[in-house]
């Protein structure tokens, strides 16, 4: 107790510390020495938000280079001013007698908010309060109101972003993580003896082999150097997208690097389509014969939430099995090998355990890593297989919330915090990987990208749209789409049986889980285009050619051009 005492006591003491010293550095100078190693996307400095404030909590921690500049008024003028006569002090100077350094992250556009700091037992997350109601139904912040405490995901017009998981939500997941658990390792009987029925861990493991041993880029085991396979899911509903992003892939050159994939079909049809295209395709009839075969209609529709459960099952079992992976949405579009980019071990973030397309969106429910869930590159370890065996128990919360991202992003923090995941999200504004934000928000950087011929670009997605039929439309007037209207939403069956070319070629085609179609190149020359399919639909998204005689979809939408 007397112990407890003291250490209470010279909390009390140095948190009277605080507020006397402080000093500012340079925001950028602090992220690319900090925060970056966070991996979080750096938001654009504006004349508002271009310094970091430092406290201290004691007098040692105090830097010795610099008389304080901004609590004295009798201090020596900084050796640095920035743009705005902002006084700062050199970043290294001001962390000089730093031991330990907590970094808060929070929004500067939040008018009249204030901070504290508080001498305590130590927590690691910010605990928010808010000028509301008691919560009976939402309403927005108003500042008649006492300061109360809120969740993380509560919002100023009085929503919650995160819902909690009902009962009912729970016992259907549980029904479903039971038969899903059940199918990837064979349980014993009585007399020690199994089925004769491979289970799925055993199943896929020789595909995922095979896959990662397959050269990409005619050099010798080069993937396989990595242990890499490329991860797609796909029903029929979407498979016109899959069976565009290979005719776009082998228009560019890459179809070696098909080869390096794993597609997860969700049904027979598309397993049976993506074979006779030449893709390493597993189908499981244990774990899929609930998924929709329809595509979603719209973003968070139920065909949409239950195709999430999918990509969470597959990226689950991948991981257990050892392998690195990329996953990707089939609306991605390659423009070089991506892989190069994660396996460049001189990147300077080559040694972060995920990496993150940027979702552009500054949501709360995303804060702060805003990964983009529809592409992303993982390296195998003990942090990322636990971080999706974490993922995986949580489908309660994804069908409470409709969306797998909103699972995934909660879950990032707690893991970064807790076990030292280290996560990079790729920068909205990077070039590497842009994505829907470029699309339908920064139609500058669209005209840049479009003019260099998207030289610059590993991959594009089509992230932000509504539906698969607009996602068509925009990859059309880009130039991107290489689909024969004859192959869109048809089954191999009636590919075949319409095409004397693929009907002579399919004695080759072969069914099995284990292999692909050898006569896949005239199944691909039957369906894919030489040149782009290219047709103007509206003139306010960006396009390859002047559209202006389309309607826009948005409301009071200017032409791109």
């Amino acid at each position: 107790m007397v112990r407890q005492r003291n250490n209470q006591n010279q909390n009390n003491q140095r948190t009277r510390y605080f507020l006397p010293r402080g000093e500012y550095v340079n925001r950028t100078d602090f992220h690319n020495t900090f925060s970056k190693q966070l991996g979080i996307p750096l938001d654009k400095n504006d004349m508002d938000n271009d310094r970091v404030l430092l406290l201290y909590s004691e007098s040692k921690a105090y830097p010795k280079s610099n008389t304080n500049s901004n609590t004295n008024s009798n201090s020596e003028k900084s050796n640095i001013d920035d743009e705005n006569g902002n006084r700062m002090i050199p970043l290294n100077d001001a962390i000089e007698n730093c031991d330990f350094m907590h970094v808060v992250l929070t929004n500067p556009d939040r008018h009249k908010q204030c901070i504290a700091i508080m001498g305590q037992y130590e927590s690691y997350h910010v605990h928010r309060f808010m000028r509301m109601p008691m919560p009976s139904k939402p309403q927005p912040i108003n500042s008649s109101y006492p300061l109360r405490y809120v969740p993380r995901g509560m919002q100023q017009n009085g929503r919650i972003t995160h819902k909690v998981p009902s009962n009912k939500y729970q016992t259907m997941y549980w029904n479903d993580l039971m038969n899903y658990k059940s199918s990837l390792v064979l349980s014993s009987k009585e007399d020690g003896s199994t089925d004769n029925n491979l289970s799925v861990m055993e199943e896929l493991d020789p595909i995922l082999r095979t896959v990662a041993a397959t050269d990409g880029s005619n050099e010798s085991n080069k993937n396989n150097n990595n242990n890499t396979v490329i991860i797609l899911v796909c029903n029929f509903g979407q498979s016109e997208l899959l069976m565009n992003f290979i005719c776009n892939a082998n228009s560019k050159g890459l179809s070696n690097l098909l080869n390096n994939i794993i597609l997860f079909a969700t049904d027979l049809e598309t397993h049976e389509l993506a074979t006779s295209m030449g893709l390493h395709s597993y189908y499981s009839e244990r774990i899929f014969s609930n998924m929709p075969k329809e595509a979603a209609k719209e973003y968070a529709d139920d065909t949409f939430r239950l195709m999430m459960f999918a990509k969470v099952y597959c990226v689950h079992i991948v991981s257990q099995l050892g392998y690195d992976f990329l996953f990707q949405d089939v609306d991605v579009i390659w423009y070089k090998n991506p892989l190069d980019w994660f396996h460049n071990e001189t990147n300077p973030d080559y040694h972060f355990d995920m990496f993150f397309q940027d979702d552009g969106s500054r949501a709360l429910f995303y804060a702060p890593y805003a990964a983009n869930t529809g592409f992303y590159y993982v390296r195998n370890n003990e942090r990322t297989k636990y971080f999706f065996h974490s993922l995986l128990m949580s489908g309660d919360l994804i069908m409470a919330t409709y969306s797998h991202q909103i699972a995934l992003n909660t879950l990032l923090s707690e893991h970064v915090s807790i076990y030292g995941l280290s996560v990079k999200i790729c920068d909205r504004n990077d070039i590497e990987f842009p994505g829907g934000y470029w699309y339908h928000e920064r139609h500058d950087l669209m005209k840049q990208y479009i003019v260099s011929s998207s030289s610059s670009s590993s991959s594009s997605s089509l992230s932000w749209t509504d539906n698969k039929d607009n996602k068509v439309r925009f990859m059309e007037q880009m130039g991107e789409w290489y689909l024969e209207e004859t192959c869109k939403s048809v089954s191999r069956n009636n590919i075949i049986n319409n095409t004397a070319a693929a009907a002579a070629a399919d004695h080759g085609i072969m069914n099995s889980n284990n292999s692909t179609g050898n006569s896949a190149s005239t199944i691909r020359q039957h369906c894919c285009a030489v040149t782009p399919l290219m047709k103007c639909h509206y003139r306010d998204k960006p396009s390859r050619i002047p559209c202006h005689d389309s309607i826009p979809i948005d409301e009071d939408g200017k032409s791109f051009w």
